[in-house]
């Protein structure tokens, strides 16, 4: 991880149950509430899991909460 970055989430789970032969690093898309959300630590990934559809990488079974302040434009907790 570089200087200066902060780490949001880690799967320690997923060390202890699976051998990990290689780790890769990449970005996530989220919307605006699901920022938010992340920076104040409300999110849940023990059954997630990555998936690679036509050379792109989808999470699976993670969960995000919603944003308690926003009234409008909120995401929705799970994606499958």
């Amino acid at each position: 991880m570089k200087k200066g970055t902060k780490l949001i989430a880690q799967n320690k789970k997923a060390r202890f149950n699976y051998h990990i032969e290689e780790d890769y690093e990449c970005g996530i898309e989220l919307k605006g509430t699901e920022v938010k959300s992340v920076k104040n630590g409300s999110l849940s990934f023990p059954d997630g899991f990555a998936e690679i559809i036509d050379n792109e990488v989808w999470l699976k079974n993670f969960s995000i909460a919603e944003y308690p302040f926003s009234k409008h434009f909120t995401h929705e907790p799970q994606r499958l």
